[in-house]
């Protein structure tokens, strides 16, 4: 091992460091100035004291060897299927185009704000910028656990947070119960269960669509899965949770429970009992749904609007943030910045129990 002074053209001088491999390889890598060159020399004079040639070449694969391995290592057993497609956007549109081929110990805190301030330039939201660079630095820390690199360069480098655009607008108990009353009127006894499910249990949807009769008691319902295009999978949190169960719900489920052809498999399957696919979901919200919000004028609300309700339910009757994240499976942190008008809307108000918020809805509702 030992640094060498080469003359280039032009009168420019390079450093390189040369050395032997275990199977007797002539090594040489080039650097800029001598104290670069002094420095790694250093380090492979120590890794070769310590017995450690295999971290000579630590970090100089490029970032796409490393979102392989961390692919492998982490997403494909810790994610859900959801979650794993909004992570291949990142990676194949936005991270591999611009450092796909850089040396992760290349990488240095200064590349990753050039990189958050391009994803800006090109126009990237922020919700997809800041997604792409929480990508980076799981698979800089991966790196950093496997000893391919000494630290994680995003970690110092403040990323831009991507803010709701507009307000929360829960659907009113009203609006619900005349959603629901529409889907009666048309024999669609399924959908105004789930209408009532998702408006009054705050379930996701897909988490509605993963629901099972035997998670369904008498006072809670248990929430153990999610859906992603006709196979069950963890919730969104990857956490169990129990949710109350309201007693109106309570009587649509059981009203619901009497006609489904199978009561002891998903409370809300495809005609054949399984689970909802991608496409099934999509043309229940074409054909029931959308109808349905548009019929009592609220043709641009979404089926994940209903969660909101919940939450609007439980803010009127006085519960807090910590109690409310406990029930839609959300951080308090995350309930008390998307509710936080909602909060204020009933700060002073009177405290009214959601079951007599809902009978009123109820009563009050007519069929658009």
């Amino acid at each position: 091992m030992s640094v060498h002074v080469r003359k280039r053209t032009a009168g420019q001088v390079a450093y390189e460091v040369l050395w032997r491999d275990p199977a007797g390889k002539q090594r040489c890598q080039t650097f800029g100035t001598r104290r670069e060159a002094d420095a790694r020399d250093r380090e492979i004079r120590d890794l070769r004291k310590r017995g450690r040639y295999d971290a000579v070449d630590a970090g100089t694969e490029p970032l796409r060897e490393a979102v392989e391995r961390w692919w492998t290592d982490h997403v494909e057993c810790s994610v859900t299927v959801n979650t794993a497609k909004a992570y291949a956007t990142c990676v194949d549109r936005h991270l591999l185009p611009r450092l796909g081929d850089v040396p992760i110990r290349d990488i240095q805190p200064a590349q990753v704000v050039a990189l958050q301030r391009d994803l800006r330039d090109d126009g990237v939201g922020a919700a997809i910028s800041q997604k792409t660079l929480m990508v980076l630095s799981g698979v800089m820390r991966h790196s950093q656990l496997l000893g391919r690199i000494p630290s994680n360069p995003v970690q110092p480098v403040k990323i831009r947070q991507a803010s709701r655009q507009r307000a929360i607008r829960p659907i009113s108990p009203v609006l619900v119960e005349q959603i629901r009353a529409y889907a009666l009127e048309r024999g669609w006894e399924r959908d105004a269960a789930l209408f009532s499910t998702l408006a009054y249990a705050g379930l996701r949807p897909g988490e509605a669509f993963a629901l099972r009769w035997e998670c369904v008691g008498r006072n809670t319902l248990l929430i153990e899965h999610g859906r992603a295009d006709g196979a069950l999978t963890a919730t969104k949190t990857n956490r169990v949770r129990t949710v109350r169960l309201f007693a109106p719900l309570a009587e649509d489920l059981a009203t619901w429970r009497q006609s489904t052809a199978d009561p002891d498999g998903l409370v809300f399957p495809r005609a054949d009992g399984e689970v909802f696919r991608d496409a099934d979901y999509g043309n229940w919200r074409t054909r029931q749904f959308d109808p349905a919000a548009a019929a009592v004028g609220i043709p641009e609300a979404t089926p994940y609007a209903l969660r909101h309700s919940f939450a609007s339910l439980l803010v009127q009757a006085g519960w807090n943030a910590l109690e409310i994240s406990a029930e839609m499976g959300n951080s308090p942190e995350v309930v008390q910045r998307d509710y936080s008008h909602i909060f204020r809307e009933f700060a002073r108000g009177e405290r009214i129990e959601p079951e007599a918020v809902i009978a009123h809805g109820r009563a009050s509702a007519t069929a658009p």
